[in-house]
């Protein structure tokens, strides 16, 4: 796997790297800071949904991807969804 671009992104006074990275398979965006990842999202795009993407909107889906990640991490996406998780976790165990 091969690192291709990097955005650097601050929220809440904490650095963030969103990193994309393309395989045998396409780009692949994960968010990471500290060097380790941010959350537990991935967000992948096949080269040929890729190119038409960039056909039909101007822009390459992995970036579109990038933002998706960028708006994740400014949302605390994965802290609620993890959150909600354990809610429904103690919700069945007190049932």
């Amino acid at each position: 796997m091969e690192k291709i671009e990097t955005k650097n992104v601050e929220v809440d006074g904490m650095s963030y790297e969103i990193n994309v990275f393309r395989d045998e398979n396409g780009f692949i965006v994960k968010a990471f800071k500290d060097g380790k990842r941010a959350n537990g999202y991935v967000y992948s795009v096949s080269f040929e949904t890729n190119e038409y993407y960039l056909f039909d909107n101007g822009i390459y889906a992995y970036a579109h991807l990038m933002e998706m990640a960028e708006s994740d991490i400014r949302s605390h996406m994965w802290d609620k969804c993890l959150q909600a998780r354990k809610e429904k976790n103690l919700t069945t165990a007190s049932t």
